[in-house]
C-alpha cells in the first residue's frame, strides 16, 4: 500500500503515531560528531567501546545499559546535555506540522514515539505550538529501548489506555520507524525530511 500524506488527510485512522526528529522537526545537531564524542564519554567511564554499534547514540546507550551494566542515568546524561543545548532551535517541517494540526482538528488521537528524550520532544512541541495536539508523548527514556524495538507500542498503550494496534506511524527512517511498524504490524508512512537526521 502506497499511502501518501494527502490520502491520510482525506481518510485518516482514529489513532496516528508520529516520530519527532526528522519528521515534525529537525534538531540542529551534528550527530556523527556527537557519536564520536559519546564514544569518548563512555571510554572515560571505563566502558568497552570496541564492540558498540556506533552508528546511533541510542543503540550505544541501549548496549552499555543492557550488556555492560551502566546506569540509565549515566548512559543518557551525555545526550540530555546535547539535546538540551538546542532547545528553542528545532527546525520545523511545516508540511508535517500542518498535517498534525489538521489531523487533530479532524478528531484523530495523536501520539509521539521518539528515539529522542521526552523533554526534548515536549520542548520542541511547545516551540512549534503543537503541544495541545498530542495526547501522549513518549521518548526513548520512557520506553527504555529505541525503535525499532516493539516495546514502544506496549508503552504507548499502557500510558494512554488506548489500543494503538489499528494506528499507523508517520516517520522518516525506514531502519527505525519502518522496522518498528513491521515488527508491530501497523502501516508506515515514510516522509522525506528537509535534512537527514539520525540520533
Amino acid at each position: 500500500m502506497n499511502l501518501t500524506l494527502t490520502d491520510l488527510l482525506e481518510s485518516p485512522p482514529e489513532q496516528i503515531i508520529f516520530d519527532y526528529d526528522g519528521t515534525l522537526a529537525t534538531l540542529p545537531i551534528d550527530w556523527p560528531g556527537a557519536r564520536q564524542k559519546y564514544v569518548a564519554y563512555l571510554s572515560g567511564l571505563g566502558m568497552d567501546t570496541d564492540a558498540l554499534p556506533q552508528e546511533r547514540i541510542d543503540r550505544m546507550e541501549e548496549e552499555v545499559i543492557r550488556v555492560q551494566g551502566l546506569s540509565f542515568e549515566r548512559a543518557i546524561a551525555f545526550r540530555q546535555e546535547l539535546e538540551q543545548s538546542v532547545a528553542g532551535e528545532h527546525r520545523e517541517h511545516r508540511s508535517l506540522c500542518d498535517a498534525a494540526r489538521a489531523l487533530f482538528a479532524k478528531g484523530c488521537t495523536l501520539a509521539i514515539l521518539s528515539n529522542n528524550l521526552q523533554q526534548t520532544v515536549r520542548s520542541g512541541l511547545t516551540q512549534l505550538g503543537l503541544e495541545a495536539c498530542f495526547s501522549v508523548v513518549l521518548g526513548v527514556d520512557d520506553v527504555g529501548e529505541p525503535k525499532p524495538s516493539p516495546k514502544g507500542l506496549a508503552c504507548l498503550q499502557e500510558r494512554s489506555g488506548t489500543d494503538w494496534n489499528s494506528s499507523l506511524l508517520i516517520g522518516d527512517s525506514p531502519s527505525t520507524d519502518g522496522a518498528f511498524c513491521k515488527a508491530v504490524g501497523i502501516p508506515f508512512l515514510q516522509v522525506q525530511p528537509d535534512r537527514e537526521s539520525s540520533t
